[in-house]
C-alpha cells in the first residue's frame, strides 16, 4: 500500500492554475496541502509510516492533538478558543483540519516562491488586489457553489473563513480590525 494523490488535468488551468504564483499557490497549491495534510487530520493521525493502523501517539501528544482540533471546531462554530467537550472523530473533523494545517507551510513556500516584482502584477478585473490578497481570494474562490453540500464535508463558507480567521498573515493583508470576525483577538494554532 502507498499514498497517492490524482491533481484532475482540468485544476491545471486558469482560473485555478498558470496564472500567477499568488494563484496557482492559493487554489491548486493549497489543495495539494489539503491532501497531504490529511496524514495529520483526525483519522491519518491513526496510521504509522507503514500505513499500519496503530496508537503510536503518547497520551500527551494525543491530548494536545484534540484540543487544537476542537478549538478550530469551536471556531468554525462561531465559538470562542476554548474547547468543548466532545471528542475529534468525525470527517468534517479531518477536512477541516486537512484545510488548516496545509496553510502555514503553504504561506512560507508562496513567500519563498515570490519576490517583490510579483506585487507589480495584476490581472484584468483584479487591479485593485495585491498578490497577497490574490492569494486568499483563490485560496476561497475554488469552494464556490451554487449547491449547499450535507454530509461528510463541511459547509463551504466555514471552509473558506475558519483557515483564514485564524491566520494572521490574512488579518494582515485584507487590513482587519482586530477583533473582527475575520481577526479574532485568540486564534487557533496548530503547528
Amino acid at each position: 500500500m502507498r499514498n497517492t494523490m490524482l491533481v484532475p488535468a482540468t485544476l491545471l488551468t486558469p482560473p485555478f492554475f498558470g496564472t500567477i504564483a499568488a494563484i496557482d499557490f492559493g487554489s491548486v497549491g493549497h489543495l495539494a496541502a489539503h491532501e497531504m495534510m490529511h496524514a495529520f487530520d483526525v483519522n491519518g493521525r491513526k496510521y504509522d509510516d507503514n500505513l499500519k493502523s496503530r496508537d503510536w501517539w503518547t497520551p500527551r501528544s494525543l491530548e494536545e492533538y484534540n484540543k487544537r482540533v476542537l478549538c478550530f471546531r469551536n471556531s468554525a462554530n462561531g465559538g470562542g478558543v476554548a474547547p468543548d467537550l466532545s471528542e475529534p472523530d468525525d470527517v468534517k473533523d479531518s477536512e477541516m483540519m486537512s484545510d488548516v494545517l496545509g496553510l502555514p507551510g503553504l504561506l512560507d513556500a508562496y513567500a519563498a516562491k515570490t519576490s517583490p516584482p510579483e506585487s507589480l502584477l495584476h490581472l484584468d478585473g483584479l487591479e485593485r488586489y495585491t498578490s497577497n490578497q490574490l492569494f486568499f481570494i483563490s485560496f476561497c474562490y475554488k469552494w464556490c457553489s451554487k449547491v449547499k453540500l450535507t454530509g461528510r464535508y463541511p459547509d463551504v463558507s466555514m471552509r473558506c473563513n475558519m483557515p483564514l480567521k485564524n491566520t494572521p498573515q490574512f488579518a494582515s493583508a485584507f487590513n482587519c480590525t482586530e477583533g473582527s470576525a475575520m481577526n479574532p483577538k485568540e486564534k487557533c494554532s496548530f503547528w
